[in-house]
């Protein structure tokens, strides 16, 4: 019988094999390793390390193509201490590289904290820095209507970013904007609990993972290069808003044990503008130029005033506006423009180039923001003579605000510049250069009813033909022309449509000489493609001349007018009045060749003319001159001219003139008059809120008196939100006696809120809370004589949208019932 074979020990063979294996080393044996850079799991072998290579930088959001945002320096958000690299990056201690937010670090023992100091006395020990969360960008300029793309991430310690971490977006309601798109849903995970799940909860609310994958955003346009690269660890959301202001946002990680580094804020400017820079010039030498910008809105194309477009010149070839000098800021009118005067230090031939800024002033109110430099622009002006000499700037179609892709901090996706096209040469065009002359063909001396003759000779001396060549002749007061249009001081000749080199043509010019002095004309000459040219001839006039003028039979004499424009002393807002012009001869000669011109503030709008007197109404429509022309005014006689006119809010003593020209006088009759125009008088409003007299029951609303006249108007109506405007009141005693301890008081509802510390006010005054809004008390007046007013200048903010009433209330003690006035203001 055979013995039994004893059992293999399985667990002692393992333990062998398994020692074989540790002295003979993983190498020898080909087995796969750790990755030790992180980016996978395993090494196989023959594999070599993936190099980790330091991201590019981000670059900066730009608001129009080419041209970088340039916000000014402001507090930002407090950065996290260095993040530490992984100890197992290639190279030794003292090499440096970068981290995932493009900041420089060094390779080897762990960085120190360098916002604090070592204490005094004790070994200054490393430290290392905890999670951190970061947002990209954190500021940001950006057009209203477009999407805005923030990128959060989660930092570890070992300076690389988590996935799968749980962000928390929130936007702040007292901005604008809203929350558009989520992104970042993290890892599927099926003990996540419902309220953890990455969502949009509303406009101002969303939750986010981190993403475990590479991933690419495509704004769904077949350009690559307006893709967003979305890394491992990388949440994001969109940002939009319709209208102009600022959005804060605020991202919170709430797995971050470090406080200080589990939130991160961003800040978005949102921008609705367009603008037009002036084009390039060429001029002759020592001749003026009015450099013009103007800025709307791209939603509606309004313009926008209170801007400011700074102006630099390179060099002292030129100075700006009236001081002459090098730089100019001027803001932008209410038709948007911002316009400055460039003038050359000397007559000589040359180019002066000039940078442009356009600068948004700082915002105030709930959603302030800072003083922007939006965009940068030039213009070139060409003082040549014959010719262009040096190389003008040369200017594009005005830029308007696109929507604004947002970089991450990593990914460098803007595009290569590529270039243009370049066209097609064109054959090079001549040059014209037109030459002016004016010769006097009458002899001298001259007298008042003479006849004096000019030729005008103009040549085109250059090698190119002059295109739509134009001829204008302005000469003074004293000078008449049958040829002139009725009323003017100018002749427009006829279009000469070309003149090829080498042409010459003369045009004759005869003047009638109707007042003594030097009198002069200006000749101008005009083409498409050439310089203007300009040149200038007087004459002396004796006083009294040989040639038969008057009814008299002797010499001629001037007529002797006086002009009266009659007009109201005061009228109403909307109150439509009389005007009448008188013009008088009382002398014994007629006048002849009368011109009446009218001119006015736009505040009194012309709405009916004399229709028995007809008037230049291409003029009237042009420029809103009304103007007369009257063959002859008999001696001793006259002639009345009638208008009305409608009284319009705004300035509150505007002016109206009449000026009067005549063959003969020597100098221009005019008389003006200053119309007082006067809001719409208010009186025992029921609407007024109560005063609180202090107990538990309130006054009621106050009656109108006669003691007093209340007038209410403002610098702006309607005003836009976060406007600021200026609240005026007047109070007058109507009365025929004194008022004793005059009280006033303004109310202001909650949509306005007054800046007390500047008001204008003869009287103190104090505010209290009433009735949700502010009410403004202004200290008893001891006296108030009959007549006298009392006036007060509220500077206030549009702080909410709606239409909105002010009140102004008055009382004395001679008058104890209170006059009510009410103001409705509108807030768009």
């Amino acid at each position: 019988m055979s013995q039994p074979t004893p059992p293999i020990r399985l667990l002692p063979v393992l333990a062998i094999a398994l020692a074989m294996v540790l002295v003979g080393g993983c190498a020898s044996n080909r087995l796969p390793r750790i990755d030790p850079t992180g980016q996978r799991m395993l090494l196989w072998p023959d594999e070599p390390t993936p190099p980790i290579t330091a991201p590019p930088q981000a670059l900066a959001p730009t608001l129009v193509p080419g041209a970088t945002a340039a916000l000014p320096p402001a507090p930002a958000n407090v950065e996290a201490p260095p993040v530490l690299t992984d100890p197992f990056l290639p190279g030794g201690p003292g090499n440096t590289t970068t981290d995932w937010l493009g900041r420089p670090v060094v390779v080897g023992p762990p960085v120190s904290s360098t916002t604090g100091q070592p204490v005094s006395g004790a070994v200054a020990m490393p430290t290392v820095p905890g999670e951190a969360l970061s947002i990209t960008p954190s500021r940001i300029l950006a057009p209203v209507g477009s999407e805005v793309i923030l990128i959060g991430g989660v930092c570890a310690e070992n300076g690389y970013l988590r996935t799968n971490e749980r962000v928390e977006w929130m936007l702040d309601r007292a901005g604008t904007g809203q929350i558009v798109t989520v992104g970042g849903r993290g890892e599927l995970d099926m003990f996540r609990l419902p309220q953890n799940t990455p969502r949009k909860v509303d406009n101002f609310f969303a939750i986010t993972a981190t993403s475990p994958y590479r991933d690419c955003l495509d704004r769904g346009t077949p350009d690559p290069n307006d893709d967003v690269q979305i890394r491992r660890g990388d949440a994001w959301i969109t940002v939009s808003s319709p209208t102009e202001g600022t959005s804060y946002v605020t991202a919170y990680a709430p797995n971050v044990p470090n406080w200080a580094g589990r939130t991160a804020r961003a800040t978005i400017y949102w921008i609705d503008a367009q603008w037009a820079f002036p084009p390039s010039v060429t001029l002759a030498p020592g001749q003026s130029h009015t450099l013009t910008t103007s800025i709307t809105r791209q939603s509606d194309g309004a313009p926008i005033a209170g801007w400011i477009v700074r102006y630099k010149v390179a060099g002292n070839s030129a100075g700006l506006g009236y001081e002459g000098g090098q730089t100019s800021d001027v803001p932008t009118d209410a038709q948007g423009r911002a316009s400055v005067e460039i003038t050359p230090t000397d007559d000589r031939a040359g180019v002066t180039n000039v940078e442009i800024e356009i600068i948004r002033p700082e915002q105030a109110g709930l959603a302030a923001s800072p003083r922007v430099t939006l965009a940068t622009g030039a213009a070139s002006i060409s003082w040549a003579d014959g010719g262009i000499t040096g190389t003008p700037i040369p200017t594009g179609p005005p830029p308007s605000l696109e929507p604004t892709p947002v970089t991450p901090p990593t990914d460098s996706w803007s595009s290569p510049n590529t270039p243009e096209p370049t066209p097609e040469p064109t054959p090079a065009e001549g040059q014209p250069d037109l030459v002016l002359n004016i010769e006097q063909v009458s002899p001298g001396p001259f007298r008042v009813g003479d006849t004096v003759e000019f030729m005008v000779t103009v040549k085109n001396n250059g090698n190119g033909t002059a295109r739509n060549v134009q001829i204008r002749d302005d000469f003074d007061v004293g000078l008449s022309s049958s040829v002139a249009p009725a009323g003017q001081q100018f002749i427009v000749g006829e279009d000469i449509v070309d003149m090829v080199p080498g042409k010459e043509i003369d045009l004759p010019l005869a003047f009638r000489i109707t007042s003594a002095g030097q009198l002069s004309h200006t000749v101008t000459v005009t083409a498409d493609n050439a310089l203007q040219n300009s040149k200038r001839a007087s004459i002396n006039v004796e006083g009294t001349g040989g040639a038969t003028g008057g009814e008299t039979g002797g010499g001629f004499i001037a007529p002797q007018l006086r002009v009266t424009l009659d007009a109201p002393l005061r009228c109403t807002v909307g109150e439509v009045r009389q005007f009448k012009v008188i013009i008088e001869n009382l002398g014994n000669t007629p006048a002849r060749n009368v011109v009446v011109t009218l001119l006015r503030d736009p505040e009194l709008k012309a709405v009916g003319i004399d229709p028995n007197r007809p008037y230049d109404e291409a003029e009237f429509r042009s420029s809103g001159k009304i103007r007369w022309t009257t063959p002859v005014i008999a001696a001793n006689s006259k002639e009345v001219y009638l208008f009305e006119c409608e009284c319009l809010a705004g300035e509150p003593q505007p002016r109206a003139e009449v000026q009067v020209t005549a063959e003969g006088l020597t100098e221009l009759k005019s008389d003006q008059r200053v119309v007082e125009i006067r809001p719409q008088l208010g009186g025992g409003v029921p609407a007024a809120p109560p005063l609180d007299n202090g107990g538990t029951s309130t006054a009621p609303p106050a009656t109108a008196t006669e003691a007093f006249e209340i007038a209410v108007w403002e610098s702006k109506n309607p005003a836009r939100l976060q406007d600021r405007f200026t609240i005026s009141a007047r109070v007058t005693n109507t009365s025929q006696s004194v008022q004793r301890n005059v009280r006033v008081r303004v109310y202001l509802p909650p949509n306005l809120r007054g800046d007390f510390q500047q008001v204008q006010s003869a009287q103190p005054a104090h505010t209290e809370p009433w009735n949700e809004g502010v009410g403004l008390f202004v200290d008893p007046i001891p006296q108030l004589a009959a007549g006298e007013s009392y006036q007060i200048m509220i500077p206030v903010d549009a702080v909410s949208q709606g239409n909105v009433k002010v009140y102004v209330g008055v009382g004395s003690d001679d008058a104890p019932q209170e006059l009510t006035f009410v103001r409705d203001i509108q807030v768009l």
